[in-house]
């Protein structure tokens, strides 16, 4: 199973709020970890707005271009490693335990799968950010 401190391995300050969200998130994504029946690791959790720019800055992303309601800052958000695919494969057949589970799952995404908790504008479960 996933636990807590690999939502957030770096040991970011948060707060009640926060805490509430990465709860909600461990629950939520342990589902999918369960019913996939394979190990699973993060690849990126909880973010503080520093680490978050240095994520988009190592990308060449300038950062007037950087997402800042990126779920990652509030703990709605995690990013499980998938180099082969399999995973986003998995997900695309298994659409009910995402809907199980309360998640949504970024389309487009190469190495990683994104899941959060709270539906983008859109309310598809599958969404381009």
């Amino acid at each position: 199973m996933i636990s807590l401190k690999e939502l957030n391995p770096k040991n970011f300050k948060t707060t009640p709020e926060i805490d509430d969200n990465l709860t909600q998130l461990l629950t939520k994504i342990n589902i999918i970890r369960t019913a996939y029946a394979k190990p699973m690791t993060v690849s990126s959790g909880l973010r503080d707005l520093e680490d978050h720019k240095r994520i988009y800055a190592s990308k060449g992303i300038p950062d007037d271009k950087i997402p800042m309601g990126s779920r990652h800052l509030k703990g709605q958000a995690v990013d499980i490693a998938d180099p082969n695919g399999k995973l986003y494969k998995w997900c695309k057949s298994n659409e009910a335990v995402l809907i199980q589970a309360g998640l949504y799952c970024e389309e487009g995404t190469k190495g990683w799968v994104h899941f959060q908790t709270v539906p983008p504008k859109s309310g598809k479960r599958w969404f381009l950010p």
